[in-house]
């Protein structure tokens, strides 16, 4: 078994990475977890679908951040999703993608900023 990620003492593999992406034709492009694996697999459906997709730290806080609609947090979105047969499947979607990601400083200095790449 080839291990994707290992966090707090699950160990995940690339395969139930691809079924889980496979799974259900939605994601979330506003989302906020504690789960690691459930952030990769969001992520990364994302990318491979070519969606936008907003990262939130899981302790940022929103109300520093201006113009963010928090009602959109967690809300699932249907995609026309690709069916990944195996890992280079989704590497290579992904390697095509034109997806916008956007993320937020820290705020270190002064209010969270919007950042896209």
């Amino acid at each position: 078994m080839d291990i994707f990620l290992s966090s707090h003492g699950k160990t995940y593999s690339y395969q139930f990475l691809i079924d889980e992406i496979n799974k259900k034709n939605e994601y979330f492009p506003l989302y906020k977890t504690n789960d690691l694996f459930l952030f990769f697999v969001n992520f990364v459906k994302a990318i491979a679908n070519n969606q936008k997709i907003t990262l939130i730290d899981s302790d940022v806080n929103i109300s520093e951040i201006s113009n963010f609609n928090a009602s959109l947090i967690n809300k699932a979105v249907k995609i026309d999703s690709f069916h990944f047969d195996d890992y280079n499947s989704i590497i290579s979607s992904i390697h095509n993608s034109t997806s916008d990601i956007t993320i937020f400083t820290s705020g270190t200095t002064g209010q969270p900023k919007k950042v896209i790449h």
